[in-house]
């Protein structure tokens, strides 16, 4: 089961994955995927940040979270900031073994409408 955290929409194809435990570190890691494709497996949630650089392609972009493990202090969770330029966005990610959230990213092109025509 994936559930849908937030929308946002950049002008700029590549963006910062910020990730990071604001909570206790106690050993979660977490996958992350971009439109059916893996980013990074395994990847440990720390206290400090870890950044990610990911190129959208146009239009929706699906960044799915999925928990590996629960950590020592269930459920898995983490917060995630998306950005690009001045634009940032902040999700909070909570996981489990039968629970992923998503993100929908949409890369649109400055001075392009959402149908795609200039």
């Amino acid at each position: 089961k994936t559930t849908l955290l937030d929308k946002v929409t950049f002008t700029s194809p590549v963006v910062t994955l910020d990730l990071w435990d604001d909570a206790a570190e106690d050993g979660d890691s977490i996958s992350l995927a971009l439109n059916g494709q893996d980013i990074v497996t395994g990847f440990p949630v720390r206290k400090q940040r870890q950044q990610l650089v990911v190129t959208l392609l146009p239009g929706e972009n699906k960044l799915v979270m999925i928990a590996d493990n629960l950590g020592s202090i269930p459920p898995n969770t983490a917060v995630l900031r998306v950005s690009s330029g001045a634009l940032r966005k902040y999700v909070r990610v909570k996981t489990d073994l039968k629970q992923n959230n998503m993100l929908l990213i949409y890369y649109q092109p400055e001075g392009e409408s959402a149908s795609g025509g200039k």
